[in-house]
């Protein structure tokens, strides 16, 4: 820098400087953009999870009262809107776990998922013969039918989709403990890029005052000796 204008180290200086702060930013947006997108993956894979087995879970088990009614009561009327009412819930209960198996993909789930995908349509169909023998009065045969063929169906669907939501609790706490120590490990590092960035710029600018300066100085001198009478006097820069 020493042989050029002070006009041209000005406009280096500025962006010597600049490069800096936008390297800085860049590290910052690219380190929350990361975090970000892991936040947003763990809430769609575990939280979403959750939602979708809790809703199944809730379904199924509404389902089971709805049979038991079935079995218990007389009046045709009512029993033809319960009726209605599990078939709206059979729906609900087969979107819900098409949904959870779409964010459910680890080697566990998927054991789960699979002991989930052989009982449930056996519940269904052996639910469909509690409620027709429930329909035709025959309640000690349906109560029967359901105690000792539907129910053990149901128990299993219900004790995978218990596991699947103590593996997604359990796989959500890890994620957010990861992604705090992540969080804060990105905190730190944005620190020190910050603070590097300052003392490079700091250094640099103090540098190119010391640029600009000294030669002024040495030119106010010699300009003092000139004054003076002395006229030989010499300039480095």
């Amino acid at each position: 820098m020493k042989n050029m204008k002070i006009g041209k180290r000005l406009v280096l200086s500025f962006l010597i400087v600049a490069f800096i702060a936008g390297i800085s930013g860049a590290i910052g947006v690219g380190v929350s953009k990361s975090i970000d997108g892991k936040y947003s993956e763990a809430l769609v894979v575990n939280g979403f999870a959750q939602g979708d087995i809790g809703r199944f879970n809730t379904y199924i088990n509404k389902g089971r009262a709805l049979v038991r009614d079935i079995i218990f009561l007389e009046d045709q009327e009512e029993l033809q809107a319960v009726q209605k009412e599990l078939d709206e819930l059979l729906k609900k209960a087969n979107d819900s776990f098409a949904a959870l198996k779409e964010n459910c993909q680890t080697e566990k789930e998927l054991e789960q998922i699979a002991i989930i995908e052989k009982n449930l349509p056996l519940y269904q169909k052996s639910r469909e013969k509690v409620i027709q023998l429930g329909l035709q009065m025959k309640n000690d045969e349906a109560l029967a039918l359901f105690r000792e063929e539907a129910r053990p169906y149901l128990n299993n669907c219900m004790n995978a989709a218990d596991a699947l939501a103590e593996m997604n609790v359990t796989m959500g706490e890890e994620a957010s403990a990861l992604l705090s120590a992540q969080s804060n490990r990105s905190t730190v590092l944005i620190v020190i890029v910050i603070v590097v960035s300052l003392a490079v710029s700091v250094a640099f600018g103090v540098i190119t005052a010391r640029s600009i300066s000294e030669p002024l100085r040495e030119i106010e001198e010699a300009a003092r000796e000139m004054a003076q009478g002395k006229l030989q006097v010499s300039v480095s820069y």
